[in-house]
């Protein structure tokens, strides 16, 4: 089976993203999957991994956001995966791919989108436990900052 993975807001300081993708390259080689991942990159380039390919798209960067990239054209990335003629596509990053999930829908490919943008799992994550302490440590630091009646 030929799979798409279409990620977002994708760049080589984020290493959760790395990590994720890369996660999911050996796991689909492993299960005997070809696996192409489009990121967004500087401009149009094919690099081929143990694990699959790589095909960076033309993007813009995302200020503020640590050389995160999003795509610039969505018709060049909808006529790649024409040329790719892939059985399924995972889209990471519902918000700014929901046209390039509808598109594939509509040309009966798969879509997997269960997968959750990375930063909001990051965010998640990093305060599921300590949900308590968060809120103590908010309110103690309100109370220095009220003002006498």
């Amino acid at each position: 089976m030929r799979i798409a993975h279409i990620t977002n807001f994708y760049g080589t300081r984020s290493a959760a993203q790395v990590d994720s993708l890369n996660r999911a390259a050996v796991a689909h080689h492993a299960a005997g999957h070809e696996f192409i991942a489009i990121v967004p990159g500087y401009q149009l380039a094919t690099i081929e991994t143990n694990n699959g390919k790589i095909i960076n798209l033309p993007s813009i960067r995302v200020p503020f956001a640590r050389g995160r990239r999003i795509f610039i054209n969505q018709r060049l990335l909808k006529n790649i995966l024409i040329a790719l003629d892939p059985d399924e596509i995972e889209v990471i990053d519902q918000r700014y791919l929901g046209r390039i999930k509808a598109w594939a829908i509509s040309r009966n490919i798969r879509v997997r989108t269960e997968n959750m943008p990375i930063d909001f799992l990051e965010r998640k994550n990093k305060f599921l436990g300590c949900s308590d302490e968060v809120v103590s440590m908010v309110q103690d630091n309100l109370r220095q900052y009220s003002l006498p009646a």
